[in-house]
């Protein structure tokens, strides 16, 4: 099976839509995922301009905020099954914990990490993925892999530091507990 993707041939460089990218067969632990909606973090882009750094993995795939369908899942893998619809994210959560897949054009190896999202479809490390509720839009649901998490660790630090309070994101409900202390810290 084969798929568009947009992959980080060269730092400093624009990513190439390449459209002849072969999908690997699924190992123990990994799940594919077709993908509906990605968001981009600031981080991608950081990557891709060079400011993370030199990069040994070149050419590699991006991404790491989407939603999709589960479309097959490897060996050993019993967090979601095939039709589940899914968030990706890099924040590992239950599950395997598994390499990323090694993607092909041609002779050219093009790596991965345990999620990719800037690609018609991704091998995922099951670790990597959660069930997208009913009542959450897929749209909407990107943003539950990096965007939100994102929001609310530094609310927590801020808000938790500055008024003495304490948020926590446990699944999908956000649940807020008042601190014990009559001053906040700083």
């Amino acid at each position: 099976m084969r798929m568009k993707a947009a992959v980080l041939y060269q730092i400093g460089e624009h990513l190439v839509i390449d459209n002849d990218i072969e999908i690997p067969p699924l190992n123990q632990g990994q799940v594919l995922v077709k993908i509906f909606v990605s968001g981009i973090c600031h981080s991608q882009l950081m990557e891709v301009r060079g400011k993370r750094g030199q990069d040994k993995y070149l050419p590699h795939l991006l991404g790491h905020e989407a939603t999709g369908e589960v479309i097959d899942v490897g060996y050993g893998v019993t967090k979601v099954k095939k039709g589940d619809y899914v968030v990706l994210t890099w924040i590992k959560g239950e599950g395997m914990d598994v390499p990323g897949a090694e993607y092909r054009k041609g002779d050219i190896i093009i790596h991965s990490g345990g999620v990719t999202t800037f690609n018609e479809y991704s091998v995922i490390s099951e670790n990597r993925c959660l069930k997208l509720p009913e009542e959450i839009p897929k749209d909407v649901g990107a943003l539950f892999g990096c965007a939100l998490p994102t929001y609310l660790s530094s609310s927590i630090l801020i808000f938790g530091i500055i008024f003495g309070i304490i948020l926590g994101f446990w699944g999908w409900k956000i649940v807020y507990i008042k601190s014990k202390r009559d001053k906040p810290t700083f």
